[in-house]
């Protein structure tokens, strides 16, 4: 069941994370639908409203992000072999994915994101989707996923990440980046973003326990320190790197 705009009141929702430092704590089925209206419709409003503006505003297209890293993850795919850009914006990170010769499928849930994808990656697959649960059962050997996961409540993360399990081969690699723990901004569990209006939470929470119910080992980790392009505040990611055993 969805909720319409005048059956929620989404001052008191957010008021109510706040108070709970997260979802954790709270288990109403009413903001469990809630958070799955705002990923299916208001979401996807608002993604394409912030992509008609000057993209050069838009942090996530312009932060710093760990070269030596992306490269080694490009480097473990060969020639034809398929890796999925989940939340892959404008596809920015298109042409270092496929540097070595993979072929990548770009999805996003913005429709103006994939639109500017495609534009600029005329020769790759560009979709768009709500969730990635569509992909079950594909034969990924890879998939990138940066800047999505924290916003994705912590309790809906098992079944999120459970999907990417289901759609890559064995021994296939799935790379996770987003707000650590140890960011300047997300030292309570929740954060309401400034752009976006909605909350954001840290990406370490039960993420090797999730990782290990899914059959994903964590072959890497590393936190990714940079200054964020539109304020000059030190910011900090973390990067892990997973592999289907």
């Amino acid at each position: 069941m969805y909720y319409k705009d005048e059956d929620i009141n989404p001052e008191l929702t957010v008021f109510q994370m706040r108070k709970n430092e997260g979802i954790a704590q709270f288990s109403s089925k009413l903001y469990i639908d809630y958070l799955r209206f705002l990923k299916e419709h208001s979401n996807a409003r608002i993604w394409d409203e912030l992509y008609k503006k000057d993209m050069e505003n838009l942090p996530w297209l312009t932060n710093p992000y760990p070269e030596i890293l992306f490269n080694s993850f490009s480097q473990l795919f060969k020639e034809s072999e398929k890796v999925l850009d989940y939340g892959c914006g404008n596809g920015r990170y298109c042409k270092l994915l496929s540097q070595f010769g993979a072929s990548v499928t770009n999805v996003d849930i913005s429709r103006r994101a994939i639109k500017l994808c495609k534009k600029e990656n005329p020769n790759s697959i560009c979709l768009t989707s709500y969730t990635p649960e569509i992909f079950n059962n594909e034969d990924f050997h890879g998939i990138f996923c940066w800047g999505v996961l924290h916003h994705i409540p912590p309790l809906l993360r098992p079944s999120f990440l459970e999907s990417f399990a289901n759609s890559i081969k064995v021994g296939g690699f799935i790379l996770l980046g987003g707000w650590s723990r140890l960011d300047s901004e997300h030292e309570v569990s929740l954060r309401i973003s400034s752009i976006t209006n909605n909350p954001t939470w840290d990406i370490d929470n039960n993420i090797q326990r999730i990782a290990l119910k899914l059959g994903l080992s964590i072959i890497h980790f590393e936190s990714f320190p940079f200054i964020e392009s539109i304020t000059n505040k030190k910011r900090m990611f973390s990067c892990y790197l997973l592999e289907k055993m």
